[in-house]
């Protein structure tokens, strides 16, 4: 079992935790039988999943966020994160991820943000086990799923759709969530 810090130890007011999961190459004995992603249904790939801890109270030069230096924190697997509703214990990476969160007293801290990039698993994790932390699409994805939306609605490769993107990747940057916000409804109402 995992211990949390001592109850002494101090908590950083703000703690992030990432999970992501990404395909990495094995040898061929390690994907008999296994379903993939190429055109005839084989795998390349096993996916391995990864959960990250860290803080970033400190600031850069341009009063940037940056990651608090000796702060983070990984753990990763070859392991599913696939659960059933009906399950009496988490998946594999969920205790995983519940144990580095004990570790490193991510329940503690005032403020608690869950990272990643989107996709549902994520999200229904996060919810299950870490319901009061604010959940945050990362920026990169954020910016790859409004350039989605972009092609969706201008189409690939359109000049205007990549101002459009361009200019929300900006608004982004910049921390004006609003004008994304009002950037989609207005694209929204427009259709």
């Amino acid at each position: 079992m995992v211990e949390p810090p001592p109850a002494d130890e101090p908590v950083a007011p703000t703690l992030y935790l990432g999970m992501d999961g990404t395909g990495v190459p094995v040898r061929k004995e390690e994907l008999v039988g296994r379903a993939g992603k190429q055109a005839d249904g084989s795998a390349k790939t096993r996916e391995v999943k990864l959960c990250t801890v860290w803080s970033a109270e400190g600031l850069d030069e341009e009063g940037t966020p940056v990651r608090d230096e000796g702060s983070i924190s990984y753990s990763a697997a070859i392991e599913s994160a696939a659960q059933k509703d009906t399950d009496e214990v988490p998946s594999e990476f969920a205790a995983r991820v519940e144990r580095e969160a004990t570790r490193r007293g991510f329940e503690r801290a005032p403020r608690r943000a869950v990272l990643g990039d989107g996709a549902k698993w994520i999200w229904n994790l996060a919810t299950e086990h870490f319901p009061d932390a604010i959940q945050i699409v990362d920026r990169f994805h954020a910016k790859q799923h409004l350039s989605d939306v972009a092609k969706s609605i201008y189409g690939t490769g359109s000049d205007l759709g990549e101002q459009w993107a361009h200019e929300r990747h900006d608004e982004l940057d910049a921390g004006d969530i609003e004008a994304v916000l009002s950037a989609l409804t207005s694209t929204r109402a427009e259709r």
